[in-house]
């Protein structure tokens, strides 16, 4: 159990229904209220607000979902006819996963102060320097000569398998 080596003898003061659900090893639900507290200092009162942390409440309705990395590594096991996928990717999907989550939850407020906004479609011309303009121009450029060359190898054409030796087709092979 990662939480408890990290946190050594201190993890027996968790209370034990947090231990529990952490030493399942799998996920687990929960569903219930949650008192919620912030710190009365100037700075811990300005950095709840910059992170939008939700408002001080006695009883706050609330749904918590713990899930273990592990669970991501478990479909190694799954995925081993297919070919296999190393831990360090899962846990690392994983990572992206919960990331992408926080990012939604952050994106949901706003997008329901947009659905209020009338529609409208505005030019906002924003002053671009230019030297960024001639290298984002650079970069689309090699993106489409890159794409150009992934097409003349889809196609098989002479030379298309380079930088790579071409395979030879199966009648060939001895």
């Amino acid at each position: 159990m990662l939480y408890a080596r990290l946190l050594g003898t201190s993890w027996q003061l968790a209370a034990e229904p947090v231990r529990i659900a952490h030493a399942a090893g799998t996920t687990t639900r929960a569903h219930g209220r949650l008192r919620i507290e912030h710190g009365r200092t100037p700075v811990a009162r300005v950095l709840a607000w910059l992170l939008r942390l939700p408002r001080a409440n006695p009883a706050a309705e609330t749904e918590l979902i713990i899930l273990t990395l592990t669970d991501f590594v478990v479909e190694i096991a799954v995925r081993k006819q297919l070919g296999d996928v190393y831990a360090g990717e899962r846990v690392t999907h994983a990572i992206m996963g919960i990331l992408y989550g926080a990012m939604i939850a952050k994106l949901i407020p706003t997008l329901s102060v947009w659905w209020a906004l009338p529609t409208g479609l505005v030019v906002d011309w924003v002053e671009i320097p230019p030297a960024l303009r001639w290298g984002l121009l650079a970069m689309a450029a090699g993106v489409f000569v890159s794409g150009l060359r992934d097409l003349y190898a889809a196609l098989e054409f002479a030379g298309g398998s380079w930088p790579w030796k071409p395979e030879m087709p199966a009648a060939v092979k001895r």
